[in-house]
């Protein structure tokens, strides 16, 4: 049952050949999944979708929406498509992931994990010892001193610390599960899995994100390769999770650059819009230049209160991180960086780019920053990060051996009780 296209659709690229016999066309030493995806009219999916894993689907078959390279269309009860064509085997082999606790585990692997354990951190964990953190009660003593909850204009007027939390904590809760549900409904689509009547498709954000697609993605020929794609590094003992891992079609075709992907993040926030971004002039307060994120040592900086429209000095963060300003965008462009540096010591990859892809609800257009190499930074952290992770463990194993000898020493006192009784009156 072949479909026919509409007009946000575009024929499959010149060149695409059928696949013979069942095998790859392209010759033995192609091996990379993407080739053989798109390299093929009818391949064997081995995906647990609609289908069956067994099932020989059209590229363009719109009613299982199986195959749709660039994604957007429906047919499976699951997200687990690109998975199954672009494999990561050493991380979808070794690593679990618990969305509820949002906690990554080893899991069990002959050779290599002989029982399944708790990772230790997470990326976004790792990364925040060199940004300045929200510290609560600190704002709340600077808003009063300010007169804030007196000021009968002012949105805390007459309110308590803890109602003034509790607010914050509401809206810090309500966003997240806004950028939850955007993630979750991204992903369907990149997955030919989406629901019928979604009502997370009815958001603005998801409108920002179907007009990146069309531009980024159809327009570019840049497909999906992995959605949500869990990475770690055992040396370092942590993980994270990319929302994007995608490819161009000419780089899966060639031979020499089918293990080029490039990586993107979903944030679902207006702190990544270029005017609240750092700048150090008003000229350049809405120019589109990444570098607007590193610390200047001769010029002064600033970024712009939304709330208060007006600007107020820039921060510099903190140790390794002290090339940047201390902002969202910042702390997001070593989170890729850190991605970008497990994928390329732990699997043949190699990334190629980066960036920063923002859907706000309140915009009107998607938000795309480019994120710089900033590898230098990354191995200086992680060198910190395994010398730190040695001595926490050479703390834990002396303290465990001193455990133990408490427990022989109270065994032992225990069996001079029963022997010597020295609390019983002499007879």
């Amino acid at each position: 049952m072949s479909a026919k296209l509409s007009i946000t659709e575009t024929p499959l690229p010149q060149g695409v050949q059928k696949q013979q016999d069942g095998k790859h066309n392209s010759g033995d030493e192609q091996k990379a999944g993407s080739v053989e995806v798109i390299d093929v009219l009818e391949w064997r999916c081995r995906c647990a979708g609609l289908a069956g894993p067994d099932q020989v689907l059209d590229v363009l078959d719109a009613d299982l929406g199986h195959v749709r390279i660039l994604g957007g269309l429906y047919g499976h009860d699951m997200v687990g498509h690109l998975k199954s064509i672009n494999e990561f085997e050493l991380f979808d082999k070794c690593l679990r992931f618990v969305d509820e606790t949002h906690t990554y585990y080893y899991c069990k692997t002959p050779g290599l994990f002989d029982f399944e354990r708790r990772i230790n951190s997470s990326t976004t964990a790792v990364i925040s010892q060199w940004f300045e953190k929200f510290d609560e009660d600190e704002t709340l003593v600077r808003m009063r001193k300010r007169g804030r909850m007196d000021n009968p204009s002012d949105q805390y007027y007459q309110m308590t610390d803890d109602a003034i939390k509790a607010y914050w904590k509401s809206n810090g809760a309500e966003a997240a599960q806004i950028g939850t549900d955007m993630h979750a409904a991204i992903e369907r689509f990149l997955n030919c899995a989406r629901l019928a009547d979604d009502p997370h498709e009815d958001t603005q954000q998801f409108r920002l994100f179907r007009l990146w697609h069309v531009e980024a993605m159809v327009e570019k020929e840049e497909l999906p390769f992995r959605t949500e794609l869990c990475m770690f590094d055992e040396e370092h003992e942590m993980a994270g999770m990319c929302d994007l891992v995608s490819q161009p079609l000419e780089w899966a075709r060639d031979p020499e650059k089918r293990h080029w992907i490039n990586l993107k993040d979903w944030k679902c926030t207006d702190k990544c819009n270029w005017e609240y971004l750092p700048f150090a002039t008003e000229a350049d307060r809405k120019s589109h230049d990444p570098q607007r994120m590193m610390w200047h040592t001769t010029q002064r900086q600033f970024r712009f209160d939304k709330k208060k429209q007006r600007a107020f000095p820039a921060r510099q963060a903190k140790g390794y991180c002290a090339s940047l300003v201390d902002c969202e965008a910042s702390k997001y462009f070593i989170q890729l960086n850190v991605y970008k540096w497990m994928i390329e010591r732990n699997t043949p990859y190699r990334v190629q780019g980066m960036q920063i892809v923002a859907f706000h609800w309140e915009n009107t257009e998607p938000v795309v920053i480019d994120v710089p190499d900033l590898q230098r930074i990354v191995r200086n952290m992680m060198r910190d990060r395994k010398n730190e992770m040695r001595r926490r463990y050479e703390r834990a194993r002396e303290a465990a051996k001193k455990r133990y000898e408490s427990d022989m020493e109270l065994i032992a006192a225990q069996l001079r009780s029963l022997e010597l009784h020295p609390t019983r009156p002499e007879q």
